[in-house]
């Protein structure tokens, strides 16, 4: 599969559910945008940006309008993973190439 431009916008509150989140797209080839909540998180796994509205709707809007490079747009809450098949191949480009082709 050729290398797919995307954008990930996750949306942050206040918990450490993100850590997870962000372990699971450790092998995903995509621009990582959180938009979060919490002034006191940081990290050097995602671009971080703190919106003025925590309304999740405004944080994907913010995060896609301002912020994202790619055509292609994903957007994800702290709570979600990403994960491997048993037979090793990444969920996340399964779907990306049956959707794109």
């Amino acid at each position: 599969m050729e290398d797919v431009k995307t954008s990930i916008i996750i949306c942050h509150w206040k918990n450490r559910l993100i850590e997870r989140c962000l372990k699971s797209l450790e092998n995903v080839n995509a621009q990582k945008i959180i938009a979060s909540s919490d002034l006191t998180f940081k990290t050097d796994k995602a671009e971080m940006y703190y919106p003025a509205f925590n309304e999740p709707t405004y944080k994907r809007n913010w995060g896609a309008n301002i912020f994202a490079k790619h055509k292609y747009l994903i957007f994800m809450d702290d709570d979600v993973r990403i994960f491997t098949g048993s037979s090793g191949s990444d969920l996340f480009t399964i779907l990306l190439t049956t959707f794109l082709s």
